[in-house]
């Protein structure tokens, strides 16, 4: 990766996927990409990755547990993984991109139920699906309907809420936008930071006035 151009490109292209908070991504190796540190480059460049050996390897061990020639409890499946090299963080990143692409289910399932306590992660909503909605920013909502600021929940929101717009609840009063303040918050050895509060009322207690 010597060409400065690919740098930036993957800089950008690791930027957006901090933005969306998605994966985890180092700001330093952002910085580095993005301004042609050799040093960076050259650790993004060694980065080993997963070969298409390794995840053949993997697929193979799901479709042995599909056809139940694999068990997925204790020494048996330790000793496939031993046998062929492989660890388990690899065996559970392969697994995640099958199922991100619909397939071996069913064996997924069986290690996420059955098999070590690593293989549990696969069960769980996972990145980079769990964020594709991109940024989310934490309001609170306060219902000012009684003249008094009630506190109601804290959310996240694609973006802040504007006067006059509504928000409809799973259950409940629909509310209508009255107000956005930004407070100054702090918590204990953390630095002081703005919490937007979103003000709402009743929707039909404006239609009455």
């Amino acid at each position: 990766m010597s060409d400065p151009v690919v740098s930036r490109v993957l800089a950008e292209t690791l930027r957006l996927q901090r933005w969306a908070g998605g994966d985890s991504v180092d700001a330093a190796r952002v910085f580095g990409l993005t301004h042609g540190v050799e040093s960076v480059i050259r650790q993004e460049r060694e980065s080993p990755g997963i070969s298409e050996e390794t995840q053949e390897k993997v697929e193979d061990i799901l479709e042995d547990i599909e056809a139940g020639q694999q068990s997925v409890v204790g020494r048996e499946l330790k000793h496939r993984l031993l046998r062929d090299k492989l660890d388990e963080p690899t065996v559970a990143t392969v697994v995640h991109l099958c199922q991100l692409q619909s397939r071996f289910l069913d064996a997924a399932k069986r290690l996420a139920e059955r098999g070590s306590h690593l293989f549990g992660v696969i069960g769980q909503q996972q990145l980079p699906e769990r964020e594709w909605l991109g940024a989310q920013y934490y309001v609170e909502l306060v219902d000012c309907s009684e003249g008094d600021e009630t506190p109601m929940h804290a959310v996240m929101v694609p973006a802040l809420p504007r006067v006059g717009e509504r928000v409809v609840p799973q259950a409940g009063t629909v509310m209508e936008v009255v107000g956005v303040e930004h407070r100054a918050a702090s918590q204990e050895h953390l630095t002081p930071r703005l919490v937007p509060h979103v003000l709402l009322v009743p929707a039909e207690g404006l239609a009455d006035d």
